[in-house]
């Protein structure tokens, strides 16, 4: 498919919808903006019965993205591929439905690590050996090469180099075959142009890995992140609902200002002595948390920093509250009855 024609370049309007079914188990995504749509479709979830609490937070926590390659003097962008987060080379195996236009999850894994190898980078985390743990594999660099926008693109440069005839063997592409690209050219003498829109911002390694590839390959290579809407769910009421058990507003008394202040009518100071609103920022440090955790899998070092930082603010949030509880006198010693004489 191409892009809207209303969409101009890469500074218009764009946002990724996320659309969860946990019957079908399908996440639909919709891209506003260039007016895009896929359905992800995870059928062995359903086939190994998985709960649909366990669909739901794992399609919750996707990263989503498609590869479009600009095209012509008019530079009009056609949708080649897409992609979701993921390695697909865990116990169960890959969920996602291989499907003509979506990369199956455990091949451009592999051939993202082994790209990372020819560009001399470190793909290895110390999340890798949960892999080795649970399957017996050892595969250093697969949640690193599980990003979307680090498999976007490598599939980009798979296809040139499929194309132009450099190799066929995309599983071991070496630096020369990279090199090889800087002399690639379409018929109209221009050189090929990739844009990756994904719905989460990269990581700083994955900006590293496509800018290393772009410099060994001298193709264009663009990273667009957009945000992630949410729809909001309003709670409805019904007309007159709970008004019954809502504390009445005492009436103001009011104080003609032509009375004379004597020592029988005068303004009484007030002070306020209800307790403050302390669930706020309980809701503000759960949800922080809840982010966080989500993120575990996607970026695990990031995620824990932060949950440290969360977890050291929650403390001195609680002795600075503690500091403030207001105290009473100590009592004084009572050495005679009142008005003892």
């Amino acid at each position: 498919p191409e892009f809207d024609p209303s969409f101009r370049d890469t500074a218009s309007t764009c946002y990724f919808h996320h659309i969860i079914d946990v019957t079908a188990a399908t996440l639909r995504v919709e891209v506003l903006g260039p007016n895009l749509t896929y359905t992800f479709r995870h059928e062995r979830a359903k086939e190994l019965r998985l709960s649909a609490s366990t669909i739901s937070k794992r399609l919750e926590s996707k990263v989503v993205g498609f590869l479009a390659l600009r095209t012509g003097r008019d530079q009009k962008r056609v949708v080649l591929a897409w992609a979701q987060s993921g390695h697909g080379v865990g116990l169960r195996g890959d969920l996602l439905d291989p499907e003509p236009s979506v990369l199956p999850n455990d091949v451009w894994t592999k051939r993202a690590v082994n790209m990372g190898r020819a560009l001399s980078l470190q793909m290895s985390r110390p999340y890798d050996g949960i892999v080795f743990q649970t399957t017996g594999v050892k595969m250093e660099g697969v949640f690193q090469g599980s990003h979307v926008e680090v498999k976007l693109a490598v599939h980009a440069i798979c296809i040139l180099l499929s194309s132009f005839g450099i190799t066929q063997d995309l599983d071991h592409v070496t630096p020369e075959h990279l090199k090889a690209l800087r002399q690639a050219a379409w018929a109209d003498g221009s050189k090929p142009a990739f844009e990756i829109y994904f719905s989460r911002k990269n990581c700083h390694f994955c900006g590293k890995f496509v800018r290393r590839l772009q410099s060994a390959t001298g193709i264009t290579l663009k990273l667009v992140w957009r945000d992630r809407l949410v729809k909001k769910v309003y709670e409805n009421r019904r007309m007159g609902e709970g008004r019954a058990n809502r504390p009445q507003p005492q009436d103001a008394i009011q104080i003609d200002t032509d009375t004379v202040m004597t020592d029988d009518v005068h303004v009484i100071e007030t002070v306020d002595l209800s307790e403050p609103n302390r669930r706020a920022e309980g809701d503000t440090y759960i949800e922080g948390l809840a982010y966080c955790v989500g993120q575990i899998d996607e970026c695990p070092a990031s995620a824990r920093d932060a949950i440290l930082t969360l977890a050291s603010q929650q403390q001195q949030r609680r002795a600075a509250n503690l500091e403030n509880i207001n105290k009473p006198l100590p009592a004084t010693p009572q050495i005679a009855p009142p008005g003892y004489a």
